[in-house]
């Protein structure tokens, strides 16, 4: 009887430490990824742990951007999060082992091959982007004015902070920088505002106002951006 105990009593140890070997630990970040913006995102949003079709951890419990998932199972898992576009973003995780720095892109966009403005000019046609920024210690307005003369497209931008004028002819990832801006910013109609700093949008095609968008998250940036990437210059 004793020997079968000690070795009921090995075979349970065994198994508890066989057990707990299996688990593994996620440790990952909320971030934003983009060029001249990079770094943890502080911002409360919401991220959800999935496997399968189960939700097992509904609200995963972030400090200053970065989250700590332990006691996990062998398996794929799924992250799911809110991006700062309001979309649904799934992260495919594969948990053979500990995995130490899972990166969730919160700046991560998926395209809605929206149609834009800047794809319908035709010759002759006149696009004005009209932006301002207000908030606590700064007041900026600025301009880009879009012109299609025959093939090719001109660009000129006009900023109060320095008041200085720039203008060029824009190139093919030119213009897919301002699809992707158009597509992101009417987008930015569904985010919750809760900043100090409200950015305001105006499209005026024709001289008509087709589209006006304000931005009070403090998390895309998404004018500074494009006249980053288009006309260069310090954001």
């Amino acid at each position: 009887m004793k020997i079968i105990s000690s070795l009921l009593l090995i075979l349970i140890s065994f198994s508890l430490q066989s057990s707990s070997q299996d688990l593994f630990t996620i440790k990952g970040r909320l971030s934003t990824c983009r060029p001249y913006r990079a770094g943890n995102d502080f911002g409360e949003r919401q991220l959800s742990l999935i496997k399968g079709k189960d939700t097992i951890i509904k609200n995963i419990k972030t400090s200053m951007g970065e989250f700590v998932v332990p006691g996990l199972q062998p398996g794929q898992y799924t992250l799911r999060f809110l991006n700062i576009f309001n979309q649904e973003v799934k992260k495919s995780l594969l948990v053979m082992g500990n995995l130490q720095e899972v990166i969730c892109c919160t700046d991560s966009f998926i395209d809605t091959k929206r149609p834009t403005f800047i794809e319908k000019m035709s010759a002759g046609s006149k696009i004005k982007l009209s932006f301002e920024s207000l908030g606590c210690f700064h007041n900026v307005k600025s301009s880009i004015y879009i012109e299609k003369k025959n093939s090719k497209i001109i660009a000129s931008f006009y900023s109060s902070r320095d008041n200085k004028k720039k203008t060029k002819v824009l190139a093919k990832h030119d213009i897919e920088a301002l699809i992707l801006f158009e597509r992101q910013l009417f987008q930015m109609k569904n985010v919750r505002e809760d900043c100090t700093t409200v950015d305001y949008y105006t499209y005026t095609v024709a001289g008509k106002s087709v589209l006006s968008v304000t931005d009070g998250s403090c998390d895309w940036n998404g004018y500074l951006l494009l006249t980053k990437e288009i006309f260069g210059g310090e954001i």
